[in-house]
């Protein structure tokens, strides 16, 4: 069995900050849709080369979107278990916060719906941390994404090992 984590920012493209002398530079960033070879440190270091990926990865994402692009890489990584016989089993990982903003709901709708159209189980994390009684299970303050050792506990005994025990007890592994 393979849990794959999902997060609410997993269908996002998130940038690149790079520090140059005095000053912080958000790019785009080009390795999530480069299906090309590029090197690492030449991006991080000339402008020339960041020129040219970035206006590849524009090229590339004006073919299709990042939706597809992501979902391409989804069914590859299923395709690869089903050739093996390994269940893909899903995990969406909650922000870590009491509210979410209209995309962020947008965003854990559309894993939902990813998920159930692959016909793919999932553990919902979102409703076994949705009522934390006050606990901050934040590894960092101001950070909604990083979950403390606390939260981990909390997710294993009440998400994972219920579902894992009773997928096991259901194949008669156990």
């Amino acid at each position: 069995m393979i849990i794959l984590g999902l997060c609410l920012n997993d269908f996002d493209i998130p940038g690149i900050t790079l520090f140059s002398g005095k000053k912080y530079y958000n790019y785009r960033n080009p390795f999530v849709a480069a299906d090309f070879y590029y090197n690492q440190y030449l991006f991080l270091h000339s402008n020339l080369y960041r020129f040219i990926l970035f206006h590849l990865e524009k090229t590339r994402l004006s073919k299709t979107s990042i939706n597809t692009l992501l979902n391409s890489k989804l069914d590859g990584i299923i395709n690869i278990c089903s050739e093996r016989k390994i269940r893909i089993v899903g995990l969406i990982w909650p922000y870590l916060k009491n509210s979410y903003t209209h995309d962020e709901k947008m965003s854990y709708s559309n894993i939902k719906t990813i998920l159930d159209s692959r016909k793919i189980d999932y553990i919902d994390l979102h409703d076994i941390l949705i009522d934390r009684e006050g606990l901050d299970l934040r590894l960092n303050p101001g950070d909604c994404i990083h979950f403390s050792d606390k939260a981990f506990n909390i997710m294993v005994e009440k998400g994972i090992y219920p579902f894992v025990f009773s997928y096991l007890k259901r194949e008669r592994l156990l």
